[in-house]
């Protein structure tokens, strides 16, 4: 039940200049995203809208998929990982499970197939469809006949490349201060067509990463750059990219015909770097890449606007107890209740006449399309129906703080 105290809660990001779409009138947008929905004046309504159905109360979609979302170890961390699970199946027709589960960590076939057994277990609790891909963590000594038995047998279809100590439990990543040791793994890949999942930032010496923390992601654009020119077959998803930097050498890559994408998380769509710091330290809302600046979060609207990019969230949960530290505070957000809507209000009040089209491109079609799988035949509606996210979820010892905690979402997700 929404309380009658946050119907009228809106969620204000500062005002920005977002280029109109060329059939657009308007020459600049208020880039304040109002939770409530009263910004419907903004467009026309609703039932104009190709994919609007009436009967239904809402846009009727495939059902999206989202390929970079953390479930936790279901040893270590079993009251999260039963928490966030459902989250993730009762919204998606399937996701990509990261690797980083610490001493378990996913570096043979068998681990992928038991961990994606576990996840579709209870998956498959609040929809009985879901399914799960699980990629190979790679580590600077993988052998090559691991890389080549999983992908025949179809326990992976993509491994992922950490940086070493750049993110949670990734200290077994790779140095990409020298990518020569993995390269030849990464031919490998190619040769396998499988995909290369990159979390693209470069982690200097440890007297340094404190200062050029909002610059590692800018730093690993040369780490991508010489991977493409290595392998210029593989495909390579450049993970929640979240700077204008990132976005240019995208649009470079794509134009010289490389097979790249980019997931879009999205917090670095709705927040700036300030968020951090408001009326003190929000470690809540800290999450690796760091967030930039005000410039950085517009060119990433814009670039989503445009046709760049595809859905993935890296929700990333992370007990209340962890993000309480006052020091080694883990970077990490649980977005997934509320990602897919954050998206969805961006599409259809900043796009243009086509963004009903470029929204479903976005969220339902691209990522199936790079992984050469088939998009989800089954529908689903996204409704006029407005909830209150919850200021906490529980499960056991768990307690997980979400992305817009305590406020309300004017969509919700039900099936066709």
């Amino acid at each position: 039940m929404v309380s009658n105290e946050t119907t009228a809660f809106s969620f204000l990001i500062p005002r920005a200049r977002v280029r109109p779409d060329k059939h657009s009138t308007k020459k600049g947008y208020d880039m304040r995203l109002h939770i409530d929905g009263t910004d419907a004046k903004a467009r026309p309504h609703a039932h104009t809208y190709r994919g609007f159905n009436e009967a239904q109360g809402g846009w009727v979609i495939p059902r999206p998929a989202n390929p970079h979302v953390h479930f936790r170890d279901p040893e270590t961390q079993s009251d999260i990982f039963t928490l966030v699970v459902p989250e993730t199946a009762k919204l998606y027709a399937w996701a990509t499970a990261m690797p980083n589960l610490g001493k378990n960590r996913i570096r043979t076939p068998e681990q992928a197939i038991a961990y994606r057994n576990r996840i579709l277990e209870l998956g498959r609790t609040v929809n009985p469809t879901f399914e799960a891909t699980v990629p190979l963590y790679l580590e600077p000594d993988i052998d090559h006949g691991v890389i080549r038995g999983g992908h025949e047998s179809g326990a992976f279809w993509a491994a992922k490349l950490y940086p070493k100590n750049g993110t949670t439990e990734s200290d077994h990543g790779i140095d990409f201060r020298d990518i020569r040791p993995i390269l030849p793994t990464l031919k490998v890949m190619e040769e396998l067509d499988m995909l290369c999942l990159v979390h693209a930032e470069v982690v200097l010496d440890q007297y340094d990463e404190l200062v050029v923390d909002r610059f590692r992601e800018g730093l690993a654009i040369d780490v991508i750059d010489r991977i493409l020119r290595h392998c210029p077959k593989l495909r390579v998803v450049f993970e929640h990219i979240s700077s204008r930097a990132s976005i240019e050498a995208y649009w470079r890559w794509r134009r010289k015909g490389c097979h790249i994408e980019a997931t879009i998380a999205p917090q670095y769509l709705l927040w700036n770097s300030s968020v951090l710091f408001e009326r003190g330290m929000n470690p809540i809302n800290f999450s690796i890449p760091i967030l930039k600046d005000e410039e950085d979060r517009v060119a990433l609207v814009e670039f989503m606007l445009e046709g760049g990019g595809m859905l993935g969230t890296d929700s990333a949960p992370h007990d209340l107890s962890a993000k309480s530290r006052h020091e080694h505070c883990p970077g990490g957000l649980f977005n997934e209740p509320v990602g897919l809507f954050i998206y969805f209000h961006l599409f259809r009040t900043l796009g243009g006449e086509q963004w009903f089209e470029q929204f479903v491109d976005f969220a339902c079609r691209k990522a199936a399309h790079f992984y050469n799988v088939p998009e989800s035949s089954e529908e689903v509606v996204i409704a006029e129906e407005a909830w209150q996210v919850p200021p906490r979820y529980t499960h056991g010892s768990a307690i997980i703080i979400p992305m817009l905690a305590d406020t309300v979402m004017p969509y919700s997700l039900k099936r066709a």
